[in-house]
């Protein structure tokens, strides 16, 4: 998957969709719920990366290296994958849905059929893709706020220094770099 603005902004529903009907979950077992508060958590770093992209969208990869853009694009193409497999598995508990697309018509027969562990390590496994997916956005973040920092502190002493940098393309660059740090 490419990185574009358009892409975060689809991750980002399919995220905070995902955590919507975690939300409407009732009578979940320990590990759905431990599964929906780790979606949680994923979507507070993809909402901040969608409010990034948002607010810059002519401008909000320019500052990556393209070796990042494609790996961040990665990540957020593992990051769709397993989400559309979260709200799956979300969905068809709200709705009672057993194997085989088999409507359970009582939640303790669903119960059960989670309980006897016919899912409970693909849960398992979602929880750690999650974990780590949230670990790698968050870097990501943390990285271009680095980067941010670096660019505006040389912006900053390229001007003390005398540099012969000046007029609109300063201000504009240093703009640029601040409205990254705040990010």
């Amino acid at each position: 998957m490419s990185l574009t603005v358009d892409t975060v902004l689809l991750v980002a529903r399919l995220v905070r969709g995902a955590v919507e009907v975690y939300h409407r979950i009732q009578n979940a077992p320990a590990q759905l719920k431990k599964l929906g508060r780790r979606m949680e958590k994923l979507n507070m770093y993809i909402q901040e990366l969608e409010s990034f992209v948002k607010e810059y969208a002519t401008n909000s990869f320019t500052r990556l290296f393209d070796g990042q853009k494609r790996h961040l694009g990665s990540l957020l193409e593992d990051v769709r994958e397993v989400t559309e497999k979260v709200n799956e598995l979300f969905v068809r508990w709200k709705n009672d849905v057993g194997p085989m697309g088999i409507n359970l018509r009582f939640k303790t027969l669903t119960q059960a059929y989670y309980a006897l562990g016919s899912s409970t390590e693909k849960i398992a496994g979602y929880i750690e893709e999650i974990n780590e997916h949230r670990d790698d956005i968050r870097d990501y973040l943390q990285f271009m706020g680095v980067k941010a920092t670096f660019l505006l502190s040389n912006q900053i002493s390229g001007n003390a220094s005398g540099s012969s940098v000046r007029g609109s393309n300063a201000s504009g660059a240093s703009a640029r770099a601040a409205s990254y740090v705040r990010h």
